[in-house]
């Protein structure tokens, strides 16, 4: 099902927002909408949006996001990354990053645990991959 607006939609006077490490795929419309200006969107995945990103944000919090197309023409630039995803099976809903993924092991290291536990250490490999999903590769 594709949305025609945005996946997430910050209305005016919410700050300290943060929406990092999440994959919104085969959007219609913008995958985050902002009118305030303290929403930090990092470490994600953004798939399916001719403009991932529509609004009010901050040029420092928007870093080391994955986008499936140029954002030509968006208020917002969105990507440090454009490329497919190479998810295991979007059609079935497993967004999972196959191994030969651009997205595993590309991200910047944001300070949070991705793993979670009993695992060590705050991802697999060289660094942490964009999206929701922390391969084991």
């Amino acid at each position: 099902h594709r949305l025609s607006s945005a996946a997430i939609r910050v209305p005016g006077g919410t700050f300290s927002s943060s929406i990092v490490h999440n994959t919104f795929h085969a959007l219609g419309g913008a995958s985050v909408s902002s009118v305030g200006g303290g929403v930090a969107v990092q470490g994600n995945i953004l798939t399916g949006a001719p403009c991932a990103l529509v609004g009010l944000f901050s040029s420092t919090a928007i870093k080391s996001n994955m986008v499936d197309r140029a954002q030509t023409g968006c208020s917002v630039a969105a990507a440090t990354r454009v490329g497919d995803p190479q998810s295991l099976n979007p059609t079935l809903g497993d967004l999972r990053l196959s191994p030969t993924s651009p997205a595993v092991n590309a991200c910047d290291d944001l300070g949070l645990d991705l793993n979670g536990p009993p695992t060590t250490g705050h991802y697999n490999g060289t660094a942490p991959d964009f999206g929701a999903h922390e391969s084991p590769y």
